[in-house]
């Protein structure tokens, strides 16, 4: 609501803008000149007064500002989600660069220990075999395949 009240400030503002002084003279071929901007000192000018703005009914005023209202709102939380969809995806990101940290370090370590000890689920270790090694590294590379791009 505070963006309405500002907004209306400068609907307010527009008619003190729009009566802006208008220049009349007449350039050196004669031809009639009409601008915003003075004209040069040496040359003999007319003020000329610009045409009051229509006037406007306060319920149409208020209902623009309402309009103006509603799309600001609708910036608002189209912003909201595009920060929100932005946040997720680096998130996702985040994870995805932990998870292929992860899995290249623990590739590099199977790689470096031909029979590693592995937890059997019970508190104990056990050897993992060769063949389970080999699988596990083929999903290392795997992973690493497809989540370190």
């Amino acid at each position: 609501m505070k963006y309405a009240v500002h907004l209306l400030g400068l609907v307010c503002l527009l008619p003190v803008v729009a009566t802006a002084r208008v220049y009349k003279w007449q350039d050196a071929d004669g031809n009639t000149v009409y601008s915003q901007l003075p004209p040069p000192p040496e040359v003999e000018t007319e003020t000329v007064a610009p045409p009051p703005p229509p006037p406007q009914p306060p319920e149409q005023s208020l209902q623009q500002l309402r309009e103006m209202d509603r799309r600001l709102d609708a910036v608002r939380q189209r912003r909201a989600q595009e920060q929100t969809k932005r946040r997720q995806e680096t998130s996702r990101a985040e994870r995805l660069r932990q998870q292929c940290d992860q899995a290249r370090t623990s590739l590099r370590e199977l790689e470096r220990i031909p029979l590693p000890l592995v937890p059997d689920g019970h508190g104990d270790y056990r050897r993992m075999p060769a063949e389970e090694r080999e699988a596990e590294l083929e999903r290392l590379r795997s992973i690493i395949t497809e989540v370190c791009r």
